[in-house]
C-alpha cells in the first residue's frame, strides 16, 4: 500500500493502537487532582426552611381579657445564627386579619437550645400597632411563649402563646 513495508504498517498500527488506548484512558480517567472523579452535579430545588405554627393568643388588658384568640406564624431561620424571623398572622390560616395586608407584623425569636430567649413582635395591625416582648421554651413541636407589650388597648399582661408546628 502506497510502497510501505509490511513493517512499517505494523508499526503504523502498533501505534495507532497505541493512541487509542492512551485516550481512552485519558477519558475514562478524567478527574481532579486526587485522582478521584468529580462528581455529577445534579440539579436541585430549592429547599424552603419555612416552618408553620399556629395556635393562640391569651393576653389581659385593664378593661379586657383575650383567651385564646387564632394566631399563626411562618419562620425562617437563619443558618448562621440562633434567630428565626418571620411573618404574624391573628388567624389559624396564615392570612393577615383586619385588613387583607400581608401579614399582621413580624417577629424575631432567638432560639437556643430548647429555649426562647428572645421573642419581639412588632405589631402592623393598621391604627393599633404596637411591640411586644418575651421568651419561653420549645418542647418539641411546640412553641411555649409569655410575652408582654402594648398596642392601641393598652398594656397587655400575663400574655400567653402556644403554638404547634404544622405540616
Amino acid at each position: 500500500m502506497f510502497g510501505l513495508s509490511k513493517q512499517t504498517l505494523k508499526h503504523m498500527n502498533t501505534a495507532k493502537f497505541v493512541l487509542i488506548i492512551f485516550l481512552a484512558s485519558t477519558f475514562v480517567s478524567c478527574g481532579n487532582e486526587d485522582g478521584e472523579s468529580d462528581p455529577v452535579k445534579e440539579e436541585t430545588e430549592d429547599i424552603s426552611l419555612e416552618e408553620k405554627y399556629s395556635g393562640t393568643w391569651s393576653s389581659t388588658l385593664p378593661n379586657k381579657v383575650y383567651d385564646k384568640i387564632a394566631v399563626s406564624f411562618i419562620l425562617t431561620p437563619d443558618e448562621d445564627s440562633n434567630t428565626w424571623t418571620g411573618e404574624f398572622f391573628f388567624t389559624a390560616g396564615y392570612t393577615a386579619c383586619c385588613d387583607g395586608g400581608k401579614n399582621n407584623g413580624t417577629l424575631e425569636l432567638v432560639i437556643e437550645d430548647n429555649v426562647i430567649t428572645s421573642f419581639e413582635y412588632d405589631d402592623t395591625v393598621p391604627g393599633c400597632g404596637g411591640t411586644f416582648t418575651g421568651s419561653g421554651v420549645v418542647d418539641g413541636d411546640i412553641l411555649d411563649i409569655d410575652f408582654t407589650g402594648s398596642d392601641c388597648e393598652g398594656e397587655h399582661t400575663q400574655g400567653k402563646m402556644q403554638l404547634t408546628k404544622r405540616e
